[in-house]
């Protein structure tokens, strides 16, 4: 839901950047380079020479071409990130919405269990019924992985 809402947000550059990122990630694009210069080296050396060894004009080319796939695959990268920034915000929400049903879940059955006169304390459960707290979380995270944190 987020990506189509993405893709219809797109404006017309980015659009055919993503397409160009899109031909340029294929086989057929590869086979095609390697035939053409293949193509290019034997034509220049076999029977017109417009290009003379070591191939200047093709090594322009073929550097020109480079910089303007590097800044496409840049920009579709940018929009991928922008995606995923979004979708890891709802699956944080989703699952902070999940926590506190499952909290509230333990919380009525440990009330039916305290009901029917069954002794379902343990330090485990109590553990799992106090609050959650996103900042320590947080904490808990960057000590685990010896980071700071990255915003």
């Amino acid at each position: 839901m987020i990506e189509a809402e993405q893709q219809r947000s797109r404006t017309y550059t980015e659009r055919i950047a993503m397409e160009i990122t899109r031909l340029a990630g294929s086989m057929p694009f590869l086979y095609s380079h390697i035939f053409l210069i293949i193509a290019w080296v034997v034509i220049n050396l076999r029977f017109y020479e417009f290009d003379k060894f070591p191939f200047f004009f093709l090594v322009l080319i073929i550097g020109v071409e480079t910089l303007f796939l590097s800044i496409f695959i840049l920009i579709s990268r940018n929009h991928q990130d922008t995606v995923d920034r979004r979708q890891n915000h709802l699956h944080l929400q989703i699952n902070m919405l999940a926590e506190q049903e499952s909290t509230k879940t333990l919380e009525l059955l440990q009330k039916v269990a305290e009901k029917v006169g069954i002794d379902a304390s343990d330090i485990v459960t109590d553990d799992m019924l106090g609050d959650i707290h996103p900042g320590d979380l947080v904490e808990r995270i960057v000590d685990a992985t010896d980071g700071p944190a990255k915003v």
